[in-house]
C-alpha cells in the first residue's frame, strides 16, 4: 500500500512537470551557421512587350541574389559571371512557387543601364498552354532558380489572405502604435498584402503584412506618411508571437511586397524575395532569415 502511494505521488509530480517542459521547449530548431555546399541564384523574369500566343515570349531576366558554395551569400552585383547564354532555368509562380515553365538565356550577360549593372540577360520563356492563365494572373512574371549542381530547391507555398482580415489589421494597428504613428495615419492605413507561409518548417505559419498610409494628401500629411512590411512569427517559447520589421519607411512613395519563398541553401529554411517600387525606381531584394532577424542581400534596382 505504501509502495502504491509512493508511485502515485511520484506520477502526480512527474507528469505535470514533463508536460510543462514539452510545452515550454521551443519547437523551432536553431539555424545552423555553416558554409553552404551549393551555389544557387534566384532570378526575376518579366515579359517585355507582347507575344502572339502569350505562351512563348522573348523578355529579360535579372539576378536578385544567392549564394556560392563555401563562401556564403552574395548580392546581385557579386553574381556576375556565374550564368551564361544558353542556361536553362525552371520558372515558378511568385508567392505560391508553383511550376510555370522554363526560361532559356538567349542573350549574353549585360547591364540594365541607368547607372546600375546587375547580371541581366535577354531570356526566352516557354510556358505550357494549360498554364497560360496562371501566367497572366502572375502579371507575366516569375521567379527562376539557377544552380551549379542542378539541384531542385524547395519552394514554400505562400497563402494569400484577405487584406480585410480583422485579426491582422489589429496586429498592424498595434505595431504602428508602438512606432508612435499618428492616429490620423493609422485611421487611413491601407493594407496591400497579407501572406502566410511556414518558412522555417516548424509547422506554424509566419505572416507577412504589407501596408502604408493613404496616398490622399488631404487625409494624411506627408510628414506622417509610412510604408512598411513586417513579419509576425512564433518565437517558440511558450507560444509567444513576435513581430519583426522587414522594411519601414517614413514615406508612402515606395511600396514593399512579398515575391516568394525558396530554400536556396537546402538547410530547411526558406529565403524570402521582396519586391519594391516607388517614385525613384523599382527592384527586388533577397532576405535571409536567421531566426530573430532578416539579413538583407541587395538585389537589382532600376532607377527611373
Amino acid at each position: 500500500m505504501k509502495r502504491f502511494t509512493f508511485i502515485s505521488l511520484a506520477l502526480l509530480i512527474l507528469v505535470p512537470l514533463l508536460a510543462f517542459c514539452a510545452w515550454a521547449k521551443p519547437k523551432t530548431p536553431a539555424r545552423k551557421h555553416v558554409k553552404p555546399k551549393v551555389t544557387a541564384l534566384i532570378c526575376s523574369y518579366r515579359e517585355r512587350g507582347f507575344s502572339g500566343s502569350g505562351v512563348e515570349t522573348e523578355s529579360s531576366m535579372v539576378v536578385i541574389g544567392g549564394l556560392v558554395a563555401g563562401k556564403g551569400w552574395i548580392s546581385s552585383e557579386q553574381a556576375k559571371g556565374l550564368l551564361h547564354k544558353g542556361d536553362k532555368l525552371p520558372l515558378h509562380v511568385p508567392i505560391t512557387g508553383a511550376p510555370l515553365g522554363t526560361v532559356v538565356l538567349t542573350g549574353s550577360e549585360g547591364a540594365l543601364g541607368y547607372g546600375i549593372n546587375p547580371p541581366y540577360f535577354v531570356a526566352h520563356a516557354t510556358i505550357p498552354s494549360r498554364k497560360r492563365d496562371t501566367y497572366r494572373k502572375a502579371d507575366k512574371e516569375g521567379l527562376a532558380v539557377w544552380s551549379q549542381l542542378g539541384h531542385a530547391p524547395r519552394w514554400v507555398t505562400g497563402k494569400v489572405l484577405n487584406v480585410n482580415s480583422k485579426y491582422y489589421r489589429k496586429v498592424i494597428t498595434n505595431w504602428l502604435r508602438t512606432r508612435e504613428t499618428s492616429d490620423l495615419a493609422v485611421k487611413y492605413m491601407v493594407v496591400e498584402q497579407i501572406i502566410q507561409a511556414d518558412i522555417n518548417r516548424d509547422g506554424r505559419m509566419e505572416a507577412f503584412l504589407s501596408f502604408h498610409s493613404s496616398f490622399e494628401t488631404n487625409r494624411v500629411p506627408r510628414d506622417q506618411a509610412f510604408s512598411c512590411l513586417i513579419m509576425q512569427y512564433n518565437s517558440g517559447t511558450r507560444g509567444k508571437t513576435k513581430t519583426v520589421a522587414i522594411a519601414d519607411e517614413n514615406s508612402d512613395l515606395v511600396m514593399f511586397l512579398i515575391g516568394g519563398f525558396c530554400d536556396l541553401d537546402r538547410d530547411g529554411w526558406a529565403e524570402v524575395v521582396i519586391r519594391w517600387w516607388g517614385g525613384e525606381g523599382n527592384g527586388s531584394d533577397l532576405l535571409h532569415w536567421t531566426g530573430d532577424r532578416f539579413k538583407l542581400l541587395r538585389g537589382w534596382e532600376l532607377n527611373v
